[in-house]
């Protein structure tokens, strides 16, 4: 049993039936820490080095011990800010981290717009644990490499200046055919309203949850091939 934690913006955190805690992208919005220092982590993921998605994860790192994933732009200003060198592991394009109980890979997507040509290095990961394959897009334009696996839980950044437009998710969608989706980095209701009573013309196998900040939801394998989620009232 896996449980997703939504903090809000594009902040996740997966708790795995044996206890282990990932952070993705503890980002400061608004002006606001979406994960405390004190939220229990032991991997933090950060797909790029913009505020929003970088935030505190040096302070979250040091405060909880927990090993920090990013490609070369994110060690290098995790290094300057002065994280513990032993807390370090760069993960970029095609790059892969794996011990017995998950594999972490990440994979570049260009960041969002296409009008501005200079934008810094997005790495999305894909989590694989307890056979289910988890994955983060950042602020990807695109899909990267993901047509050649199965996704289970999709998180989706829907956002017509930064991201995926919401027409362009859906036809994403129709590509990868994830079991869940869970919209992220959204700035409007009405593109996530869109989205969501659209999605069954595109991929008719997947489900749309969209969380609140704070809520949670639980996923499980049932007798081994049907994936559930569920989420938190």
């Amino acid at each position: 049993m896996i449980t997703i934690e939504y903090f809000g913006h594009a902040s996740f955190r997966i708790i795995t039936e044996n206890n282990l805690h990932f952070v993705f992208d503890p980002g400061i919005y608004n002006e606001n820490k979406l994960v405390p220092e004190d939220t229990k982590t032991d991997f933090i993921c950060v797909t790029h080095i913009h505020q929003d998605h970088y935030g505190n994860c040096v302070e979250l790192a040091k405060k909880q011990k927990a090993l920090l994933f990013g490609n070369s732009s994110v060690i290098q200003k995790a290094t300057k800010e002065g994280i513990y060198p032993w807390l370090i592991r760069e993960l970029g394009n095609n790059m892969t981290y794996k011990i017995e109980e998950f594999t972490l890979a990440g994979y570049s997507i260009r960041h969002g717009p296409v009008s501005i040509e200079k934008q810094p290095e997005n790495t999305s990961f894909m989590l694989t644990v307890e056979d289910t394959n988890i994955v983060h897009l950042g602020d990807a334009i695109g899909i990267g490499p993901y047509e050649r696996f199965k996704i289970d839980v999709l998180f989706m950044p829907i956002d017509e200046t930064e991201a995926l437009k919401p027409q362009e998710a859906l036809n994403a969608a129709n590509v990868l055919k994830p079991r869940v989706i869970i919209p992220m980095h959204y700035k409007s209701d009405d593109d996530v309203e869109y989205f969501v009573k659209n999605l069954k013309y595109f991929s008719s196998t997947s489900t749309a949850i969209v969380l609140r900040p704070k809520q949670k939801v639980t996923c499980f394998w049932h007798v081994g091939h049907e994936f559930i989620c569920q989420a938190e009232d």
